[in-house]
């Protein structure tokens, strides 16, 4: 764990350092190439639901929402 630092004239602080961004919880680092009109969907996805979403975690969210459907969908037999 870091530490900053922190001096004035009267105390001298320790403060941890925070990380940036998402919290990791042992990710897996996966590369992802698309197609122009791919990449077009997500951004109108991304667009759709929070503009502020990165692609990334735009990605994270549709897996989160196609994979219980594609689970309920084999279960009903309706699979390709």
């Amino acid at each position: 764990m870091s530490l900053l630092i922190f001096c004035t004239d009267k105390m001298t602080e320790k403060i941890p350092l925070r990380a940036r961004g998402r919290p990791r919880t042992h990710p897996t680092s996966i590369h992802l190439t698309l197609l122009p009109d791919q990449l077009a969907r997500l951004d109108a996805f991304i667009a759709d639901r929070d503009r502020e979403l990165s692609r990334a975690e735009g990605v994270r969210r549709v897996l989160d929402e196609a994979l219980p459907l594609a689970k309920a969908a084999a279960k009903r037999g309706r699979t390709k």
